[in-house]
């Protein structure tokens, strides 16, 4: 595997890809990029913590060519390590 680094803003070097994640802090303002990378039917994922981000992401899919839309809320866990 290769590993690039280059500024989202410019677009990815890929193209047709299967699945894209992100976990950036403004997804949306990478739409346009994301779209361009994904082949037609694939699928796009990515991390966000505060539940307005979660909408306005939600938000501007729907109002983009992005279709199958979920949204799923992971609950964080701790636990206490014990020594044997």
């Amino acid at each position: 595997m290769t590993f690039r680094e280059r500024d989202i803003a410019e677009g990815f070097e890929e193209h047709k890809l299967d699945a894209l994640f992100l976990d950036v802090s403004n997804p949306r303002d990478y739409l346009s990029q994301i779209h361009a990378a994904l082949a037609g039917g694939s699928f796009f994922g990515s991390i966000l913590a505060p539940t307005n981000q979660v909408i306005n992401l939600v938000t501007d899919l729907q109002s983009s060519d992005f279709g199958l839309i979920e949204m799923e809320e992971l609950p964080l866990g701790r636990y206490k390590t014990v020594s044997a």
